[in-house]
């Protein structure tokens, strides 16, 4: 996939959640407010991770970058679930070509098989040349999941 030219991204399915929440990010939360999103009450965070404590990889062409980060995320008050979080570079450096590095993701329930599993919905990343007005966005969204179940049984034969 690495291989295929444009703008792509990773982490919607887990790693960025993971990677924010993680104790080694140590990241610095702040409540906002009560809110509403999709529908869902919902509490809001701003949220800090130092560069120092980062994991956050920003690529252009050859060379790449792991800035500090920040933005907000929103948890639903029932389920304790991520519904939305956005997420910003910060400081990036002048000798990098991109000044601005966005990106957002919508999570929400699809119902797959009997259960309801709670995946991402909707993703935005935004990504603007240094010094230009020149910005690229690439928008994903995911549909028509499915739900791959196997069983298998091995057995050994008696001696």
């Amino acid at each position: 996939m690495m291989d295929i030219p444009g703008a792509r991204s990773t982490g919607e399915f887990g790693t960025t959640l993971v990677s924010l929440f993680s104790p080694s990010s140590q990241a610095q939360f702040k409540k906002l407010r009560d809110t509403t999103i999709s529908n869902r009450t919902a509490v809001s965070y701003s949220y800090v991770v130092a560069r120092p404590h980062s994991d956050y990889r920003i690529l252009w062409g050859s060379q790449y970058i792991v800035p500090g980060y920040s933005g907000r995320v929103w948890i639903d008050k029932d389920t304790a679930r991520v519904l939305r979080i956005e997420i910003q570079a910060d400081a990036i450096p002048v000798e990098f070509p991109l000044d601005k590095v966005e990106a957002v993701i919508d999570y929400g329930p699809e119902r797959m098989g009997t259960e309801s599993y709670i995946v991402p919905l909707a993703a935005e990343n935004l990504s603007c040349l240094r010094g230009t007005a020149f910005c690229g966005r690439n928008a994903i969204s995911w549909r028509n999941y499915r739900l791959f179940k196997g069983e298998a049984t091995i057995t050994f034969e008696g001696k």
